[in-house]
């Protein structure tokens, strides 16, 4: 029997209270919205919102002219007393985040918005179309405490309502979007969550082909030039081990032995996605292997050893960022026959 490190998955399920926007493209007289909202978001704002609370104002302004992650990781870390911020930046993972998931994208076009040319914030400047997702719209998204992290459960669940009453997620905060109420929370052990996982999948004998789908982007970090796409099968499969080790660190009790995949074939869309660096107060860009690429893997035999890794790694993703819920995907089993 399977057994995880102590942990617990708290799904929030929310509503918008305002329009939320969070730039997907940029147009000359539109700014197009992101049919998600990324988990890096709301790691982001719940970072913010524990530091502010927590730090005091000299700490905060040494922070600003920081910009070594390392060194802003061990400034939280050697803080003293009982600081929820330092969970957002342990060694090894005790926080992770999924994407906030709307049931029905329902998208509205405010007719115009005043904009700042240099950092879109809303001041005087340019003009533009801005789509964006309406009030009502419902959402879900997860957080996951790890271990020691458990001791803030109480305190996340508290951070979560204000920011969504009183704070926002997403751009354009200032002028009140991306607001949103909580309207239920479910909670689930690591062990009780994962055996409901399982459930989804039935792994029959005579499986030797297995599609990974994905469901949120996947970071293609590795990407360079245009002939590293040409390996991207044999570097999907080292992605898919190195992740798994990771995360018998993080959240299972021993170690994984590597499965040997003999083919992967990919077939993928790729899209650039943008997120905003709390730490280094910075945007990052990224290439990605867009929703809905898939990975067929070629392997002789299904072992439970493999079964074991698809199924971790369907839950918490794949790849950089995967802490935020990036590279995720549902397993698709395929018999020999190709049925």
């Amino acid at each position: 029997m399977i057994e995880l490190k102590e942990g617990k998955i708290i799904e929030f399920e929310c509503e918008l209270i305002s329009p939320f926007h969070s730039t997907f493209r940029e147009h000359r007289n539109l700014l197009r919205c992101a049919p998600y909202i990324l988990g890096s978001t709301f790691r982001g704002s719940l970072a913010k919102y524990f530091i502010q609370q927590n730090c005091s104002e000299e700490k905060i302004e040494k922070l600003k002219r920081m910009e070594d992650i390392k060194n802003i990781r061990q400034f939280h870390l050697i803080c003293k007393g009982k600081c929820p911020v330092k969970y957002f930046f342990t060694n090894q993972t005790q926080l992770l985040f999924s994407f906030g998931n709307f049931a029905e994208p329902n998208y509205i076009f405010p007719t115009r918005i005043s904009l700042n040319r240099n950092d879109r914030s809303a001041t005087e400047g340019v003009l533009v179309n801005l789509e964006a997702i309406a009030t009502n719209t419902k959402f879900k998204f997860q957080i996951i405490l790890l271990e020691d992290a458990l001791e803030i459960e109480n305190e996340v669940k508290r951070a979560v309502e204000y920011i969504g009453l009183y704070v926002g997620i997403g751009r354009f905060k200032s002028i009140g979007f991306g607001r949103f109420k909580v309207n239920a929370i479910k909670e689930y052990t690591l062990n009780n969550f994962f055996k409901q996982v399982s459930k989804n999948y039935n792994f029959k004998e005579g499986i030797e082909k297995i599609k990974l789908k994905l469901k949120t982007p996947l970071v293609l970090d590795f990407y360079s030039k245009p002939s590293d796409l040409k390996l991207l099968g044999k570097i999907f499969s080292e992605m898919l081990y190195t992740r798994t080790i990771e995360l018998s660190r993080e959240i299972y009790k021993e170690s994984i032995e590597k499965h040997e995949i003999k083919r992967v074939i990919a077939q993928i869309k790729t899209e650039f996605v943008s997120r905003f660096s709390l730490e280094t107060n910075t945007r990052e860009n990224r290439l990605v292997a867009w929703v809905d690429s898939a990975f067929q893997l070629e392997t002789s035999e299904i072992t439970d050893n493999f079964k074991f890794q698809l199924l971790l790694c369907s839950m918490f993703g794949i790849g950089e960022w995967s802490d935020w819920g990036f590279g995720r995907f549902d397993i698709v089993m395929r018999e020999n026959n190709g049925k």
